[in-house]
């Protein structure tokens, strides 16, 4: 999990928005190098979860959820160094603590991707009803 440097709210995953032209996995990697200061090579990816469309009129966005995989409080000690001109801390956190550390927004999302075991495909971190599809 990662705070970040903007406002009190809550715990984050580490992520970041899609740059014109870029692919999901390539947004992961330089993400993950940008915040956090190492390379990782994403697993499968978890979930889609679709979140509501923009005020301005812009189509809905989506956010790409993929297995980074996982470490210990040592490897993560020697291997992140925060940006901190985005970030001001990091923690590990195990499941049962997602949804007290976590928005809901995102604890939705990651606890579903964890416990479905394929990808799944959500609205705001739920089971689209048959008029969203």
């Amino acid at each position: 999990m990662v705070r970040p440097s903007y406002g009190d709210g809550p715990w984050e995953i580490p992520g970041g928005t899609l740059d014109t032209g870029e692919q999901p996995l390539r947004t992961v990697r330089r993400e993950v190098r940008e915040e956090l200061g190492f390379d990782l090579r994403p697993g499968r990816l978890l979930a889609v979860d679709r979140v509501q469309e923009q005020d301005d009129g812009r189509p809905s966005l989506a956010n790409y959820l993929f297995d980074g995989g996982s470490i210990t409080e040592r490897e993560a000690r020697t291997r992140i160094r925060l940006n901190h001109n985005e970030l001001t801390a990091w923690q590990l956190a195990i499941p049962e603590q997602w949804e007290a550390v976590l928005a809901p927004h995102m604890a939705r999302p990651c606890s579903r991707a964890l416990t479905e075991g394929t990808t799944v495909y959500l609205h705001h971190g739920f089971e689209p009803t048959r008029h969203q599809t």
